[in-house]
């Protein structure tokens, strides 16, 4: 009888590098009855689809645990099973838009035929057509066609770079992409001319409100002071909101160019992120210098674009979010359209916050436009507060939406609560999507 002790030591026949296991953590042993794993007295158990063991008689198919989440490493020489998914952590990566980040698993068994199982894809798994979708182990030959999802695969291919993986290797090398999509250069070169349309967008968006709302004139009554307080309210609105879109548009197409399957967890703090959040910066600058030059806008240029272009990293890292974490285009718009409208209720032109009652006025603070909103009126507002003038206000002209002695924070702490939000979506979107990695990677 063949046996092989699993733990976290050095010593042992094979070591698995998990805080979660221990150091002796289980024995497995092959003999006339099959395979026999026996837990050696872990600190976290060993777990055989889902119950916990002390021993049992296993088969390859079967949803070995150690602790409640690290899969049994199978012995290289009796069974290979190989992960396949758009995720890195996979034993083979497929870069295609339909295949889910844990998709299937590849099982290898000296003397026996390989068998492909889903794990719980999104689109399926199929074999030789996509009228037969598989879910169970199932067996197949180096002539048959594999599809996941609508990517589709001989089977002979996969098998020959699967075989070609030592035990526990990663698979950066192994990496298949959809025809088309033969170089990492040309995917970084379509999203970058996909990227030029939401900034092209906002400048049509600005030029609108510009010739709507036009260059206000100098106000000389209580009146006018009073349509100039609106106007400035508008423009500035229109502003967050032009931000938050470019932002959110921009890592919505991650979803839209399949480059959604390399965003995980480390894509968040990564190259991606900064070049598209300079994307967002950027491009947040060209509405503020049209709505400046076209309604006549005072406020320093410098401290109205810092806000602009923070509000849209926020929108970018909220898009990305929803196109990590949605499984489907549908649940994408519905998603967004709901954030969107969400945002646009809260953000304080429509009904000001002191005006809101209950549940709102709180669910108002965790709405970023409510926060850029407010920053960007108050600088701008602060420009036409001359106390020479007979007819200025007793407030500045943030006070009908803002005001001094309620609601308002002031354009510093409107800033920290945006970063607070930008950090705080970026935590939370990083625990989800490890949550989710983690429920399906017991799968595999």
């Amino acid at each position: 009888m063949r046996t092989w002790i699993l733990g976290s030591r050095s010593d042992c026949d094979i070591v698995v590098d998990s805080p979660l296991v221990s150091g002796r953590h289980c024995r497995l042993s092959v003999g006339s009855r099959g395979f026999l794993i026996e837990d050696l007295g872990s600190t976290n158990g060993t777990f055989v689809n889902g119950s916990p063991i002390m021993s049992a008689v296993v088969k390859p198919t079967d949803t070995v645990l150690l602790s409640h989440s690290v899969p049994l490493p199978w012995p290289a020489e009796l069974v290979r099973c190989v992960g396949i998914g758009r995720n890195s952590a996979n034993g083979v990566v497929l870069e295609d838009p339909k295949v889910s980040g844990f998709h299937a698993r590849l099982l290898l068994e000296p003397g026996s035929p390989p068998l492909i199982e889903d794990v719980g894809s999104a689109n399926g798994t199929f074999l030789n057509s996509l009228d037969r979708r598989i879910s169970g182990p199932t067996p197949f030959a180096e002539t048959d066609r594999l599809f996941f999802g609508s990517f589709a695969m001989p089977a002979s291919r996969l098998l020959a770079r699967a075989r070609g993986l030592r035990a526990g290797e990663s698979s950066r090398t192994l990496v298949f992409r959809p025809i088309g999509s033969d170089s990492t250069a040309a995917s970084t070169k379509r999203l970058s001319a996909w990227s030029l349309i939401p900034p092209l967008f906002s400048i049509a968006l600005a030029v609108v409100v510009a010739l709507a709302v036009g260059h206000p004139a100098e106000p000389t009554d209580p009146d006018a002071w009073t349509r100039l307080a609106q106007t400035l309210g508008a423009v500035t609105f229109a502003l967050t909101m032009i931000a938050l879109w470019l932002g959110c548009s921009i890592g919505l197409l991650l979803h839209h160019e399949g480059v959604r399957r390399r965003v995980g967890r480390s894509a968040l703090v990564g190259s991606r992120l900064a070049i598209l959040g300079s994307i967002c910066a950027l491009g947040s600058g060209l509405p503020l210098a049209i709505l400046s030059w076209g309604t006549g806008l005072r406020g320093p240029a410098i401290e109205l674009w810092g806000v602009l272009a923070l509000t849209s990293i926020v929108g970018l890292v909220l898009g990305l979010g929803v196109s990590v974490l949605a499984p489907t285009k549908g649940i994408v718009g519905l998603l967004v359209s709901v954030s969107f409208l969400a945002m646009f209720g809260l953000g304080g032109w429509l009904v000001p916050v002191h005006e809101m009652h209950g549940p709102t006025r709180w669910f108002s603070s965790l709405s970023p436009s409510r926060w850029a909103f407010e920053a960007l009126l108050i600088i701008e507002s602060s420009e036409y507060h001359d106390p020479a003038s007979p007819f200025v206000p007793a407030h500045d002209l943030a006070e009908a939406i803002f005001p001094v002695d309620s609601e308002r924070m002031g354009p510093r702490a409107d800033f920290i609560a945006l970063v607070a939000m930008l950090i705080g979506v970026v935590g939370v979107i990083r625990f989800i999507r490890g949550e989710q990695e983690r429920e399906v990677a017991l799968r595999i």
